[in-house]
């Protein structure tokens, strides 16, 4: 599993007190760095809210991609475990960093997503257990997709995915990269794999504000020249 060390930077404040707000990250500049990354926290209960409850600034690092008309951003997988995964008991370091692979032209979410592994509790009162739980995340901005009404499983309300073609479903529609703003919404999946059971339910962690790095003179904000 890749991993970013060079994480000094994660606890501490990225916008000091009286500094000016970071500019929207330039997706035209391949030049590798860092950058930061803001994701939107949707309640479980509304995963269609828009653009309301935003999580902390977290550090990430832009490279150039395979193909010259696309860029990585990784969001290290510490900063996924301590924040995306925030309401989850992940197991060790089972969790891989967040890779966004954009398309620098157009603001297309080409791909987005993690894998982890957490555990989760299974089971009614005396009879409940704790059993380890693989997620994986599917997301990008090629079509919309939706959720249908919560269904109730191992004590958790599961909100489905679904498509258009779906009259129960309450789509979402993705939106590319705006380079004014910084805003996108990657939509997808979560796929989630325990004993035999598997899941697929609809994810809105491909809600994010994307901008540059406010302070460049942060430590520990080297970023290798190769592309992951």
């Amino acid at each position: 599993m890749r991993r970013c060390l060079c994480l000094a930077a994660l606890g501490i404040a990225w916008l000091a007190p009286g500094s000016a707000p970071a500019e929207p990250m330039d997706l035209s500049n391949p030049t590798p760095r860092w950058v930061e990354v803001r994701l939107e926290r949707s309640p479980r209960d509304a995963p269609g809210a828009l653009d309301a409850i935003y999580g902390p600034t977290l550090p990430a690092r832009l490279q150039p991609a395979a193909r010259p008309d696309w860029v990585v951003v990784a969001v290290p997988s510490e900063a996924v475990a301590r924040h995306v995964l925030i309401d989850e008991r992940v197991v060790g370091d089972r969790v891989s960093e967040f890779i966004w692979v954009f398309d620098r032209a157009t603001g297309e979410v080409v791909s987005a997503g993690f894998s982890g592994v957490v555990l989760m509790r299974i089971g009614w009162g005396p009879f409940a257990t704790d059993v380890e739980v693989e997620l994986r995340t599917e997301l990008s901005t090629e079509r919309a997709l939706g959720f249908r009404d919560p269904r109730r499983l191992f004590g958790r309300d599961l909100h489905d995915s679904c498509e258009e073609s779906d009259s129960a479903c309450r789509l979402v529609s993705p939106v590319r990269y705006q380079a004014d703003s910084g805003y996108v919404n990657a939509v997808g999946v979560i796929h989630a794999r325990t004993r035999g059971i598997d899941t697929r339910t609809f994810s809105s962690l491909g809600e994010a504000r994307f901008s540059e790095q406010s302070d460049p003179a942060l430590p520990g904000t080297a970023v290798a020249s190769s592309a992951p």
